[in-house]
Protein backbone atom coordinates (compact mmCIF):
# COMPACT_ATOMS: atom_id res chain seq x y z
CA UNK A 1 0.00 0.00 0.00
CA UNK A 2 2.77 2.33 0.92
CA UNK A 3 4.69 1.43 -2.22
CA UNK A 4 1.62 2.07 -4.36
CA UNK A 5 1.12 5.49 -2.78
CA UNK A 6 4.72 6.50 -3.49
CA UNK A 7 4.45 5.42 -7.13
CA UNK A 8 1.22 7.41 -7.53
CA UNK A 9 2.86 10.59 -6.17
CA UNK A 10 5.85 10.19 -8.54
CA UNK A 11 3.53 9.70 -11.53
CA UNK A 12 1.46 12.75 -10.57
CA UNK A 13 4.58 14.94 -10.28
CA UNK A 14 5.84 13.79 -13.67
CA UNK A 15 2.49 14.52 -15.33
CA UNK A 16 2.38 17.94 -13.71
CA UNK A 17 5.88 18.77 -14.99
CA UNK A 18 5.01 17.72 -18.55
CA UNK A 19 1.82 19.79 -18.47
CA UNK A 20 3.70 22.86 -17.15
CA UNK A 21 6.29 22.51 -19.90
CA UNK A 22 3.49 22.47 -22.47
CA UNK A 23 2.13 25.77 -21.06
CA UNK A 24 5.47 27.64 -21.52
CA UNK A 25 5.51 29.26 -24.98
CA UNK A 26 8.89 29.53 -26.70
CA UNK A 27 10.20 33.11 -27.04
CA UNK A 28 9.69 34.49 -30.56
CA UNK A 29 12.79 34.91 -32.66
CA UNK A 30 14.00 38.52 -32.91
CA UNK A 31 12.96 40.25 -36.13
CA UNK A 32 15.49 40.13 -38.91
CA UNK A 33 17.47 43.33 -39.29
CA UNK A 34 17.13 44.68 -42.83
CA UNK A 35 19.53 47.34 -44.01
CA UNK A 36 17.77 50.15 -45.88
CA UNK A 37 19.58 50.99 -49.09
CA UNK A 38 19.31 54.65 -50.12
CA UNK A 39 18.39 55.40 -53.69
CA UNK A 40 21.37 56.68 -55.72
CA UNK A 41 21.55 60.46 -56.11
CA UNK A 42 20.56 61.79 -59.51
CA UNK A 43 20.64 65.08 -61.40
CA UNK A 44 17.38 64.30 -63.21
CA UNK A 45 14.73 67.02 -63.27
CA UNK A 46 14.25 70.76 -63.46
CA UNK A 47 16.00 73.50 -61.52
CA UNK A 48 16.13 77.29 -61.05
CA UNK A 49 18.72 79.61 -59.58
CA UNK A 50 20.40 83.00 -59.37
CA UNK A 51 23.93 83.97 -60.39
CA UNK A 52 26.32 86.88 -60.37
CA UNK A 53 29.93 87.79 -61.02
CA UNK A 54 32.18 89.84 -63.23
CA UNK A 55 32.40 90.45 -66.97
CA UNK A 56 35.22 91.72 -69.15
CA UNK A 57 34.00 92.93 -72.53
CA UNK A 58 36.21 93.92 -75.45
CA UNK A 59 34.49 96.43 -77.73
CA UNK A 60 35.77 97.33 -81.20
CA UNK A 61 34.34 100.60 -82.59
CA UNK A 62 34.55 101.97 -86.11
CA UNK A 63 33.87 105.71 -86.00
CA UNK A 64 33.85 106.32 -89.75
CA UNK A 65 37.31 104.89 -90.36
CA UNK A 66 38.75 105.79 -86.94
CA UNK A 67 38.86 102.49 -85.05
CA UNK A 68 38.94 102.25 -81.28
CA UNK A 69 39.32 99.24 -78.99
CA UNK A 70 38.23 99.41 -75.39
CA UNK A 71 37.81 96.98 -72.49
CA UNK A 72 34.48 97.44 -70.71
CA UNK A 73 34.70 95.81 -67.29
CA UNK A 74 31.88 95.41 -64.80
CA UNK A 75 29.45 93.10 -63.06
CA UNK A 76 26.68 90.64 -63.93
CA UNK A 77 23.52 89.63 -62.05
CA UNK A 78 20.77 87.32 -63.27
CA UNK A 79 18.77 84.12 -63.02
CA UNK A 80 18.79 80.74 -64.75
CA UNK A 81 16.47 77.77 -65.22
CA UNK A 82 16.98 74.41 -66.85
CA UNK A 83 16.34 70.69 -67.03
CA UNK A 84 18.70 67.69 -66.77
CA UNK A 85 18.40 64.08 -67.84
CA UNK A 86 20.88 61.57 -66.41
CA UNK A 87 21.51 58.73 -68.85
CA UNK A 88 23.26 56.47 -66.31
CA UNK A 89 25.29 56.96 -63.16
CA UNK A 90 27.62 59.43 -64.91
CA UNK A 91 26.49 61.17 -68.11
CA UNK A 92 24.05 64.09 -67.79
CA UNK A 93 22.43 65.98 -70.69
CA UNK A 94 20.60 69.25 -70.18
CA UNK A 95 19.11 72.42 -71.59
CA UNK A 96 19.36 75.79 -69.81
CA UNK A 97 18.25 79.38 -70.33
CA UNK A 98 19.28 82.51 -68.46
CA UNK A 99 18.63 86.24 -68.33
CA UNK A 100 20.89 88.83 -66.73
CA UNK A 101 21.78 92.48 -66.43
CA UNK A 102 25.34 93.68 -66.96
CA UNK A 103 26.88 97.02 -66.09
CA UNK A 104 30.19 97.77 -67.81
CA UNK A 105 29.91 101.33 -69.14
CA UNK A 106 33.04 103.13 -70.36
CA UNK A 107 33.86 106.29 -72.28
CA UNK A 108 35.00 105.93 -75.89
CA UNK A 109 35.92 109.16 -77.68
CA UNK A 110 33.65 111.13 -75.35
CA UNK A 111 30.68 108.77 -75.81
CA UNK A 112 29.39 106.37 -73.15
CA UNK A 113 29.11 102.77 -74.34
CA UNK A 114 28.45 99.34 -72.87
CA UNK A 115 26.06 96.39 -72.71
CA UNK A 116 23.12 95.86 -70.38
CA UNK A 117 20.40 93.20 -70.80
CA UNK A 118 21.50 89.80 -72.09
CA UNK A 119 20.31 86.22 -72.30
CA UNK A 120 21.22 82.82 -73.66
CA UNK A 121 19.91 79.33 -74.41
CA UNK A 122 22.49 76.57 -74.05
CA UNK A 123 22.81 72.83 -74.31
CA UNK A 124 24.84 71.14 -71.58
CA UNK A 125 26.80 67.87 -71.35
CA UNK A 126 28.00 66.85 -67.90
CA UNK A 127 29.73 64.11 -65.93
CA UNK A 128 28.54 63.33 -62.40
CA UNK A 129 31.28 62.74 -59.82
CA UNK A 130 30.74 61.15 -56.36
CA UNK A 131 26.95 61.81 -56.56
CA UNK A 132 27.44 65.44 -55.43
CA UNK A 133 29.40 67.18 -58.19
CA UNK A 134 28.51 67.70 -61.84
CA UNK A 135 31.29 68.83 -64.18
CA UNK A 136 29.83 70.25 -67.40
CA UNK A 137 30.43 72.08 -70.63
CA UNK A 138 27.80 74.27 -72.31
CA UNK A 139 27.31 76.04 -75.63
CA UNK A 140 24.51 77.82 -77.46
CA UNK A 141 22.98 81.09 -78.59
CA UNK A 142 23.33 84.42 -76.79
CA UNK A 143 22.10 87.99 -77.26
CA UNK A 144 22.83 91.28 -75.56
CA UNK A 145 21.74 94.89 -75.92
CA UNK A 146 24.61 97.22 -76.73
CA UNK A 147 24.30 100.97 -76.46
CA UNK A 148 26.20 104.08 -77.50
CA UNK A 149 25.40 107.69 -76.68
CA UNK A 150 25.00 109.79 -79.78
CA UNK A 151 26.39 113.31 -80.22
CA UNK A 152 23.30 114.89 -78.62
CA UNK A 153 23.54 112.69 -75.50
CA UNK A 154 20.67 110.36 -76.44
CA UNK A 155 21.28 106.62 -76.19
CA UNK A 156 21.23 104.46 -79.33
CA UNK A 157 20.70 100.75 -78.67
CA UNK A 158 20.92 97.60 -80.75
CA UNK A 159 20.71 93.86 -80.10
CA UNK A 160 23.90 91.92 -80.80
CA UNK A 161 23.51 88.21 -81.52
CA UNK A 162 26.14 85.50 -81.28
CA UNK A 163 27.26 82.34 -79.53
CA UNK A 164 28.39 81.35 -76.05
CA UNK A 165 30.62 78.53 -74.78
CA UNK A 166 31.66 77.72 -71.24
CA UNK A 167 32.34 75.19 -68.52
CA UNK A 168 31.65 74.86 -64.83
CA UNK A 169 30.73 72.70 -61.87
CA UNK A 170 27.46 72.29 -59.95
CA UNK A 171 27.82 70.93 -56.40
CA UNK A 172 24.97 69.63 -54.23
CA UNK A 173 24.84 70.80 -50.63
CA UNK A 174 21.61 68.85 -50.05
CA UNK A 175 19.36 66.74 -52.25
CA UNK A 176 17.77 69.94 -53.59
CA UNK A 177 20.21 72.83 -53.07
CA UNK A 178 23.37 73.23 -55.15
CA UNK A 179 26.07 75.80 -55.78
CA UNK A 180 27.69 76.73 -59.08
CA UNK A 181 30.98 78.12 -60.40
CA UNK A 182 31.20 78.85 -64.14
CA UNK A 183 33.29 80.52 -66.84
CA UNK A 184 31.77 81.75 -70.14
CA UNK A 185 32.98 83.26 -73.37
CA UNK A 186 30.34 85.24 -75.28
CA UNK A 187 30.92 86.37 -78.86
CA UNK A 188 28.12 88.82 -79.62
CA UNK A 189 29.16 89.47 -83.20
CA UNK A 190 28.75 92.95 -84.65
CA UNK A 191 26.02 95.51 -85.25
CA UNK A 192 25.65 99.12 -86.31
CA UNK A 193 24.65 101.26 -83.32
CA UNK A 194 23.73 104.82 -84.17
CA UNK A 195 25.96 104.84 -87.27
CA UNK A 196 28.93 103.19 -85.54
CA UNK A 197 29.95 99.60 -86.25
CA UNK A 198 30.44 97.77 -82.97
CA UNK A 199 31.92 94.32 -82.36
CA UNK A 200 31.80 92.81 -78.85
CA UNK A 201 33.38 89.80 -77.17
CA UNK A 202 32.96 89.04 -73.49
CA UNK A 203 34.47 86.88 -70.73
CA UNK A 204 32.44 86.09 -67.61
CA UNK A 205 33.26 84.50 -64.25
CA UNK A 206 30.08 83.56 -62.38
CA UNK A 207 28.96 81.97 -59.14
CA UNK A 208 25.39 80.95 -58.33
CA UNK A 209 23.04 78.98 -56.15
CA UNK A 210 20.16 76.85 -57.37
CA UNK A 211 17.23 74.68 -56.32
CA UNK A 212 16.62 71.30 -57.95
CA UNK A 213 13.02 70.05 -58.08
Amino acid sequence: MKKTLILSVVALCAATSVHAADLVSPEPAPPAVTEEIAAPATWDGGYVGIMGGGNWTKGDYDFGGADRNRWLNGGSLGAFAGWNHQLDNSIVLGLEGDFSYKWNEEDVRGRETGTDWSGSVRGRVGYAVMDNALLYGAAGYTVTRGYLDDASGDKDTKALHGYTVGAGVDYKFTENMFGRVEYRFNDYGSANIGGTDVDAQQHEALIGIGYKF
